[in-house]
């Protein structure tokens, strides 16, 4: 087979049980949802390649949101007490920014993004620390994908914070065993 770009393993633990699931006719919403992301990922990026060509805006698709984050996201609305099925609430599963210089190639941006795409929501939040429009969009088969438009300097400026941010999220479910802290303390002496 075909090794699909952005998906490290095609042997995903989400593909395999949606798989399974499928065949019992039990596989739920949040596994479907992962797998179909999965199926798209490759075809998302190609459409916002094409969404955006000949615009004034450079287009960064990253990879599939992983299995561990995912799962890690369902048990936030979980415990949130967000309703069923969870994965409903995972919009970045499939995600992409749209880097622009200016508030005239945001709008523009956004513009082509609701004339070429099934836009479902757009959060501005222009006044916030992000300085951004977050849309999200939907593809085939009910498959949503986030779609971020941010201001050049802005994202430069976030890429330096994203460090810090990657070990605030860090896992702590399991301190006696301090798992959630190994990637911090992880030493080959």
């Amino acid at each position: 087979g075909q090794q699909i770009p952005g998906v490290p393993d095609v042997t995903d633990v989400y593909v395999r049980s949606a798989g399974k699931g499928h065949g019992r006719g039990a596989a739920d919403y949040s596994d479907y949802q992962y797998a179909a992301a999965i199926c798209q990922s490759a075809s998302f990026g190609a459409t916002m390649e094409s969404v955006y060509a000949g615009e004034a805006a450079i287009v960064l698709v990253a990879g599939i949101k992983g299995g561990d984050r995912y799962q890690a996201k369902l048990n936030e609305y979980a415990a949130a007490f967000k309703s069923s099925p969870m994965g409903q609430h995972v919009k970045d599963v499939l995600r992409c920014l749209i880097k622009v210089a200016g508030h005239a190639e945001m709008k523009r941006a956004h513009t082509v993004l609701e004339q070429k795409c099934a836009v479902r929501s757009t959060k501005v939040r222009i006044d916030k620390a992000t300085h951004d429009l977050l849309c999200v969009i939907e593809l085939e088969h009910g498959v949503i994908a986030e779609v971020q438009i941010g201001f050049t300097s802005v994202v430069a400026m976030k890429q330096l914070g994203h460090e810090g941010y990657k070990y605030a999220r860090v896992a702590t479910s399991d301190l006696e065993n301090a798992t959630g802290l190994l990637p911090l303390f992880k030493c080959d002496i």
